[in-house]
């Protein structure tokens, strides 16, 4: 008797050291999405042939967390554009466009079947441009040398929302490839300056150089409805 207590206390022990532990071991509470745009990854992978299409979606590199007990999440979007352009014929010329874009938004996800999956959401989105173009010309009037520098800057600040869907297929547990569409309302601010300074020196000397300015400022505001359509691929990793 004092034998079989001694088993049924130690099963009884085992079994709630199974249960503490079982208790222990913490539930997943959100997902994590972080997706790149891969159009040309994939066509150079695939070898498919080149197109002229053009993608719109400016968002190269996307982040969203998401609740796996209610399916909402917050989603991120950014992209980062810089070009830089000398020309030295017939001017001197330099042009850099600092181009940035973002979008925050709260994401809903609904599985369809095992690999399906799509998702709606409510975006805001900004952007922020800034284009400077810088030049020098200089020409020779016999007796006077003109020289002329102008300065030219354009600032674009944009902002805007709307909604925004998504399809997409697991490769995989944790690679999923994914496109969208969105259709956003955005205003735009453009702000112009314009600066030129001209200077006539005489290459003789005998007289003082002349010099010139003028400053032009300029504002405009654009709005437009923009739908991009399903053509942009993300490659994303869930963790």
């Amino acid at each position: 008797m004092l034998k079989f207590s001694a088993v049924a206390v130690c099963f009884a022990m085992l079994t709630l050291n199974s249960i503490a532990q079982v208790d222990t071991v913490p539930q997943k509470r959100f997902n994590h999405f972080v997706g790149l745009q891969a159009n040309e990854l994939l066509k150079q992978i695939l070898n498919l042939s080149d197109d002229a299409t053009e993608i719109q979606n400016p968002f190269l590199l996307t982040y969203a967390i998401e609740s796996t007990k209610i399916g909402f999440g917050l989603h991120i979007g950014i992209g980062y554009d810089y070009t830089k352009t000398l020309d030295k014929d017939p001017v001197n010329r330099e042009t850099k466009v600092n181009d940035f874009n973002y979008r925050v938004g709260i994401e809903k996800r609904f599985g369809i079947g095992k690999r399906f999956f799509t998702s709606v959401s409510f975006d805001y989105v900004g952007g922020n441009k800034l284009d400077k173009t810088f030049s020098v010309s200089v020409t020779n009037l016999g007796s006077f040398v003109d020289s002329s520098v102008t300065t030219t800057s354009e600032k674009t600040v944009s902002s805007g929302f709307g909604p925004r869907a998504s399809l997409g297929f697991h490769i995989s547990d944790h690679v999923i490839l994914s496109t969208e569409a969105s259709y956003y309302f955005t205003k735009h601010n453009k702000k112009e300056n314009i600066q030129i300074t001209d200077t006539q020196t005489d290459i003789f000397g005998g007289t003082p150089p002349v010099i010139s300015t003028s400053n032009d400022n300029q504002e405009t505001e654009t709005t437009d409805f923009n739908m991009a359509i399903p053509i942009v691929l993300y490659l994303t990793i869930k963790f």
